[in-house]
């Protein structure tokens, strides 16, 4: 276990008493960098549940008054004799920032983290995955702790300043090919519509409908399926019914022939609309029903004016940046002590530049994009992350 005591004005804790109470605590706190659905309570706890053998770590800093001023919700576990520490819901994230309401606040945080993380007896390894990259926490503890860091996966929004107008955050011809294959779909006497779902027992009955089709994409993308390994599926159902049960996600399916022919799960968080999956069926595939199934969506957000953000996530896909205004930039964060922390610390700069290679060289990069295919088909559980 990381032990409890206190230093540089921080406190760090473990166990569920503190996730609960300091969870709900922080969620209500006017931070520098805004968290986003993943880093809310309902999150948390769901992805705590579902991952046992991880123990949360919650480090606070409090006034002299007690009230908090900045937190840190990790996880820890021990593998192979090296003591890992994640970011609390590791990996199912799209971004992740450490709540602090002022710049002080979040160094006294880091500083806790890093004093907590350097007293630690024998090998240890952090890894930040999906790092909000100007989060004056994370950026303070990379320097103390002397971590490396790689380019994380952009998030790019669209973020609502020049009014409710969907011809404001969209091209003529994104419109235009947007209403074209819809009339293509009417032409063609798929009886298309579009259809939304936020009551619990509806995203239930949507959610089953979608999950072949979710399946057949991701294996067609990349070989295997998350929603594969029985573990995963489950959290992911309950993470999404979770979050059904307080109102706060929406799933939208566009039908056609009575068929899914593309479908999006979004949650609502607050004032943002965060498409958090989305994949259509290839049989479909002329009619772009993905796109079809955005601008209806993007359109329909912009008419609410609960929101003022329509969030893409995690991804630098083409369509997302077509509507986009804005990008969030990520990192992933790298330290440890010990000989296997240093490989798995030093392993993703190395694989950064590699793929940055590749990139450069088309022809490369598309054989090793079929040789992981493969390997992922044979292999099963083999897969290449950053």
């Amino acid at each position: 276990m990381i032990g409890r005591d206190e230093d540089r004005g921080g406190r760090a804790a473990t166990g569920p008493e503190d996730l609960g109470r300091v969870l709900d605590e922080a969620d209500a706190l006017p931070s520098l960098v805004p968290s986003q659905i993943g880093g809310r309570p309902c999150w948390q706890r769901t992805w705590a549940d579902h991952h046992p053998s991880w123990s949360p770590w919650v480090v606070t800093v409090r006034s002299d008054d007690g009230r908090l001023q900045a937190m840190a919700a990790l996880a820890h576990q021990r593998q192979g004799g090296v003591r890992r520490i994640v970011a609390l819901g590791h990996t199912s994230t799209d971004a992740i920032g450490f709540p602090a309401t002022s710049t002080d606040a979040a160094h006294r945080l880091a500083d806790t983290v890093a004093d907590h993380l350097l007293s630690l007896r024998g090998d240890w390894y952090l890894h930040l995955h999906q790092l909000v990259a100007d989060d004056p926490t994370g950026q303070r503890l990379t320097d103390r702790l002397g971590a490396s860091t790689v380019p994380g996966w952009p998030c790019p929004t669209t973020r609502f300043h020049e009014g409710r107008d969907l011809a404001a955050y969209t091209s003529r011809n994104y419109r235009a090919q947007a209403r074209h294959k819809w009339n293509r779909l009417v032409r063609a006497g798929t009886d298309p519509r579009v259809e939304l779902a936020t009551r619990p027992d509806e995203v239930a009955g949507w959610l089953e409908a979608i999950e072949p089709t979710w399946r057949r994409r991701d294996t067609e993308l990349g070989g295997r399926s998350r929603l594969d390994d029985p573990r995963e599926a489950a959290f992911v159902r309950d993470l999404v019914m979770r979050h059904a049960a307080v109102g706060q996600v929406e799933v939208a399916v566009l039908v056609a022939d009575g068929e899914v022919a593309a479908y999006s799960v979004s949650f609502l968080d607050r004032t943002a609309y965060r498409q958090w999956n989305k994949h259509h069926d290839s049989r479909w595939a002329d009619y772009r029903p993905g796109q079809v199934l955005d601008a209806r969506l993007l359109e329909r957000v912009l008419a609410d004016e609960a929101f003022d953000e329509f969030d893409w996530m995690a991804g630098d896909e083409p369509y997302k940046h077509r509507a986009a205004t804005d990008v969030v930039d990520t990192v992933h964060v790298h330290a440890g002590r010990g000989l296997l922390a240093s490989a798995r610390r030093w392993a993703p700069p190395v694989r950064a530049r590699v793929r940055a290679e590749m990139r450069a060289r088309p022809g490369l990069e598309q054989a090793w994009t079929r040789a992981k295919v493969r390997g992922r088909r044979l292999g099963g559980a083999w897969r290449s992350t950053p």
